[in-house]
C-alpha cells in the first residue's frame, strides 16, 4: 500500500501513542494463584486408547498444528508493520532516507551531531523542564495557557569557530494533545538565564539557556526537538517520559 501519512504525522502519532498508552497487566503472585486454583488430584488409570481414537487425535493435533503455524505467521506480519511505523517515526533527521536510524532519545541524553560546512560537530542536550512566569507587560497569554522553560545545551565538539544566528536555530516542541507548542514570550526571567538568539562557540566551549513555551493548562509536553539549520539542517529530538 501506498503511505499515506508524511514522516512528521508518523512521529507525531507514534509519539502520542507511546506516551499514553501504558501496560495494564498486573503481576501474577503465587498466592493469587493457589487460591485461584485448587490443588492437584491424584493420577487416574486412563483406559487403553483404541487404534480409532488414535487416528483421530493425530489428526487434531495436525489441525492444531497448522493453526499454530498460522498464527505464527500472523505474528511474523504484524512485527514487519510495527517496524515499518518504528521506522517512519525514527527516520533519518535529514528528513530523508531509507535506512532507520536508532530509537529517538530520551530527554537528557546527549545527542552528537556531525559536522557539516555549516558547522563544527556539536554536541546538544535537553535536560530540564521547568514552569516559568510571566512578566505584567500588558500582553496577556491566551486564556488557559501557561509558561514552560525547556533548558538545552549546545557544545562545540570541533575544531573551529561556529557562530548560531536567527534562524540557525530553532526549537519547538510536542503536546500530549498532539499539538505542537507556541515559543512563549514576556517570561519572567533574565536575559542570562535565556537561550540567546544569536552567539559565538569556540572550539570546547557550551551555551546553555532555556527556551520557552506557551502551553496550555492540562496538556504536557512530550517531545522536544532543536533544528540546527536554514530550514533544511539537521534535527535532534527527545522523547519525555
Amino acid at each position: 500500500m501506498p503511505p499515506i501519512l508524511g514522516p512528521e504525522s508518523i512521529r507525531r502519532a507514534v509519539t502520542i501513542l507511546q506516551w499514553q498508552l501504558t501496560s495494564a497487566r498486573r503481576p501474577v503472585t503465587a498466592q493469587s494463584v493457589s487460591q485461584a486454583w485448587p490443588p492437584p488430584s491424584p493420577p487416574q488409570p486412563r483406559p487403553p486408547i483404541s487404534r480409532n481414537v488414535a487416528l483421530r487425535l493425530g489428526k487434531a493435533g495436525c489441525g492444531l498444528l497448522l493453526i499454530l503455524v498460522g498464527l505464527l505467521f500472523a505474528v511474523g506480519l504484524i512485527g514487519v508493520v510495527l517496524k515499518g511505523i518504528d521506522a517512519g517515526a525514527t527516520h533519518s533527521r535529514n528528513g530523508g532516507g531509507d535506512t532507520p536510524g536508532a530509537s529517538e532519545p530520551t530527554f537528557g541524553e546527549v545527542v552528537r551531531v556531525a559536522a557539516t560546512e555549516s558547522h563544527p560537530a556539536l554536541r546538544v542536550r535537553a535536560d530540564g523542564v521547568t514552569r516559568v512566569a510571566m512578566t505584567d507587560l500588558g500582553v496577556a497569554l491566551h486564556r488557559g495557557e501557561h509558561l514552560v522553560g525547556v533548558r538545552y545545551t549546545i557544545r562545540n565538539d570541533g575544531d573551529r569557530m561556529w557562530g548560531a544566528a536567527v534562524p540557525y536555530l530553532s526549537f519547538s516542541a510536542l503536546l500530549s494533545n498532539g499539538q505542537h507548542a507556541g515559543v512563549g514570550s514576556y517570561a519572567a526571567l533574565p536575559a542570562s538565564e535565556l537561550m540567546p538568539a544569536a552567539f559565538n562557540l569556540r572550539p570546547g566551549k557550551a551555551q546553555r539557556g532555556l527556551v520557552v513555551f506557551a502551553v496550555p493548562d492540562g496538556a504536557k509536553l512530550v517531545r522536544v526537538s532543536v533544528q540546527t539549520g536554514l530550514g533544511s539542517g539537521e534535527s535532534v529530538e527527545w522523547l519525555i517520559p
